[in-house]
């Protein structure tokens, strides 16, 4: 019979963690679209070499799906898409 291996989901080590988590405390902005967010999305564009305002970060997968549905309805200015 073949073993079947459990891994750790690899996670960043608490020390690099503090970095964030403090400067999230310190500008007391705590839900979505705070300066880290920002300063993300910001990082992306340039090492993507993308315009500005030209990337959506989202917080799950269902988001990003609801996201791409939307922009595809108003492409193709249909009610439904399938």
């Amino acid at each position: 019979m073949e073993k079947i291996l459990s891994h750790r989901p690899l996670l960043s080590n608490s020390k690099n963690l503090m970095y964030y988590l403090k400067k999230i405390d310190k500008k007391r902005y705590y839900s979505n679209f705070g300066p880290l967010y920002n300063e993300c999305k910001l990082r992306l564009e340039k090492y993507l070499n993308l315009e500005k305002n030209n990337i959506i970060i989202t917080s799950s997968g269902h988001t990003s799906l609801l996201a791409c549905c939307y922009l595809i309805k108003k492409k193709i200015q249909k009610k439904n898409i399938f």
